[in-house]
């Protein structure tokens, strides 16, 4: 088996079987197998996004949001709201976000959410 380049990460996905067998179809050509193909497909995808104006700080701050209302829903529940409940809570954030295969570095970013 050969040994990945380090700045590569492995994604897996579920399709569609139509999609595996036309995907099967299309790597008839040599040097195009499925990776390589769907490497393409991802960077034209992720291009646009940054042409349609979605930057990764707008990721940044959707992902703050969502756990900003997080935070909301605990206090509304009657959740503790010490420091050291603040602590756990971001705990648990950081974990679910690494879990995610997120970049330590935009852990980080987000992980700057203002809890009140």
């Amino acid at each position: 088996m050969a040994e990945k380049p380090k700045d590569m990460a492995f994604v897996g996905a579920y399709v569609p079987r139509h999609i595996a067998s036309y995907l099967s179809l299309y790597c008839r050509h040599p040097g195009i197998n499925k990776s390589t193909l769907i490497r393409a497909i991802l960077d034209e995808w992720m291009h646009k996004q940054w042409r349609d104006g979605k930057f990764k700080s707008d990721l940044i701050e959707e992902w703050r949001g969502k756990i900003r209302l997080s935070w909301e829903a605990k206090k509304v529940s009657g959740g503790k709201t010490e420091l050291a409940d603040r602590i756990k809570f971001s705990d648990m954030w950081r974990h679910d976000l690494k879990r995610r295969g997120m970049d330590p570095t935009d852990i980080e970013q987000i992980m700057e959410v203002e809890l009140k």
